[in-house]
């Protein structure tokens, strides 16, 4: 498969792309210039265009986090969106060649796409201003094409269509390139249309509705109890169904710590009951991480002094120990999803000499809706801490109690976790290290 150098016309310059390198997700995504340590102004926006909910790239490509280095700066505006949308889907199937520092054109250049156009959630590609003058300063670089006998792809909006014919009227060179085909204007309504016609709709497939077999609700659940009856009455009969509609039946009626006990036995019981407590956990570990899926975290450094503000920018999972910490908990599904956090130290002061205390549970809950976030205030922290959060799409005020145990009993953390499990919650576990390493222990 031929390879393609892609280029971001803009009204100042044509900028080319030399590296596209993912980042860990729960840092923002940066544009720079040319390896440089500072982020351009419109990184942003590009975060914005590469994270979901808001973004499209993680959705065509798989990941949330990237930094992107160009040839030239880019200060404003977004026509660069479907440039870079298509970078990055060449860079994801290896057939982008990346420009050099000072060198839009290498050796490997045989073909190039001069793209201008933003894009919206649905991945249409929608009209530009200044066409006239991205063209005009990108004259040079075609003639540059043409002696290097690099063909050149102008990839347009359809809605842009009458423009480029206005300026092909004063244009010779322009004209003269496309009638001999050493130039391709081509102009589409989305980015499907695009990929379809460079003969790759492999590379970009429509999306098709993604099935949930096993939501957390009776409908559910009485189905589930039907596949059981179903999968199993060939091996144990009637006796399947009796020792799987207690369970249902504890679920439904809430009755948590009963179906927990229950379950226990199970575990340890016949070969029914063993295999009814399997693929009761496997139904639960999915609705598990489900609800881990939809939610992001986002850790976000701070410090109020000025001296200390350039110690304390996003972008690293190891953060200077005099920042103050943020956590941005976003909730990108569908569904409504109830929190709650715990936030214990690390370190067992009794062995250090500390007489230990009867404090406060340093526990905070809440609801995030679809598309919103929670923040949640860290602080600074000068000893290690242990950051424990509990989602559910249900609220269940069991959940305090529990991590309370946890805040006075360590040792109650692995059965806490478990208990989590079997009931379908999700939970993410990350230890904060005492110079602010961030690490995610799940």
């Amino acid at each position: 498969m031929k390879k393609y150098t892609v280029m971001i016309p803009t009204t100042n310059n044509v900028v080319g792309i030399t590296d596209i390198v993912k980042e860990d997700p729960l840092v923002s995504s940066v544009i720079c210039e040319n390896n440089n340590l500072e982020a351009l102004p419109i990184s942003s926006f590009y975060n914005s265009f590469v994270k979901s909910p808001t973004g499209i790239i993680e959705k065509l490509v798989g990941h949330s986090s990237f930094r992107i280095d160009i040839t030239k700066p880019i200060h404003n505006g977004k026509s660069w969106q479907l440039a870079i949308a298509i970078a990055h889907i060449f860079t994801k199937h290896n057939i982008l060649n990346f420009s050099n520092e000072n060198q839009l054109l290498t050796n490997k250049t045989d073909e190039i796409i001069w793209a201008s156009g933003t894009i919206n959630s649905n991945l249409e590609i929608k009209k530009i201003n200044y066409l006239d003058q991205k063209i005009d300063n990108s004259m040079n670089f075609f003639k540059n094409c043409i002696k290097n006998e690099v063909q050149i792809n102008i990839i347009l909006s359809i809605h842009n269509k009458d423009d480029l014919n206005s300026l092909l009227i004063n244009n010779k060179f322009l004209r003269d390139a496309i009638k001999t085909k050493l130039i391709k204007v081509l102009f589409f309504k989305n980015l499907y249309d695009l990929f379809d016609h460079l003969n790759l709709k492999n590379l970009l497939k429509k999306p098709t509705k993604r099935l949930y077999f096993f939501q957390k609700s009776k409908k559910t659940l009485n189905l589930l109890s039907i596949i059981f009856v179903t999968i199993l009455f060939a091996l144990m009969f009637i006796n399947v169904w009796q020792k799987t509609s207690p369970l249902i039946i504890l679920n439904n009626n809430k009755n948590y710590s009963l179906l927990l006990t229950t379950l226990k036995m199970y575990r340890y019981g016949n070969l029914t009951e063993r295999v009814i407590a399997y693929v009761y956990d496997y139904i639960q570990t999915l609705q598990s991480n489900e609800i881990n899926k939809q939610m992001r975290l986002n850790f976000i450094p701070y410090n109020e002094l000025e001296t200390n503000k350039l110690k304390c920018t996003p972008g690293s999972q190891s953060i200077d120990h005099v920042c103050n910490l943020n956590l941005e908990v976003s909730n990108i599904g569908v569904d409504t999803v109830f929190l709650w956090a715990l936030k214990f130290s690390n370190l067992n002061l009794e062995e250090k000499g500390f007489q230990k205390t009867n404090k406060k549970s340093d526990i905070v809950n809440g609801m995030i809706k679809s598309n919103e976030a929670f923040l949640i205030d860290i602080k600074n922290s000068h000893e290690p801490i242990t950051l424990f959060i509990v989602y559910s799409k249900e609220f269940d005020i069991k959940i305090i109690d529990w991590l309370k145990r946890v805040d006075r009993e360590k040792s109650l953390l692995e059965t806490t976790i478990k208990r989590i499990r079997a009931l379908g919650y999700g939970y993410t576990i990350n230890s904060i290290k005492n110079v602010k390493l961030i690490e995610n222990k799940i």
